[in-house]
């Protein structure tokens, strides 16, 4: 499986720069490109080419006064579904 494979991550986000950071380091885009993948809208579901962290991602989810794994679940379901439209 290549980078170019995968249409939805869910990628783990204790600070915003951390998402930049590791979609590069995964491949995803060029080493000092996240920002610029970011700013064309690569990450927008169903438009662009990588949707991540449609849920809210963990600092918004899975910290325990908030919605947890339930939510994000249903967000890479929905994703996962989406893609095969």
């Amino acid at each position: 499986m290549r980078p170019a494979d995968i249409r939805y991550a869910s990628i783990y986000d204790s600070f915003t720069i951390t998402v930049l950071l590791q979609r590069e380091d995964l491949g995803f885009c060029e080493k000092g490109q996240g920002g610029q993948f970011v700013a064309d809208g690569q990450l927008i579901a169903g438009v662009g080419r990588l949707a991540v962290n449609t849920g809210g991602g963990s600092l918004c989810n899975d910290h325990p006064a908030n919605r947890g794994r339930p939510a994000w679940l249903g967000a890479a379901g929905r994703s996962f579904h989406c893609s095969w439209k």
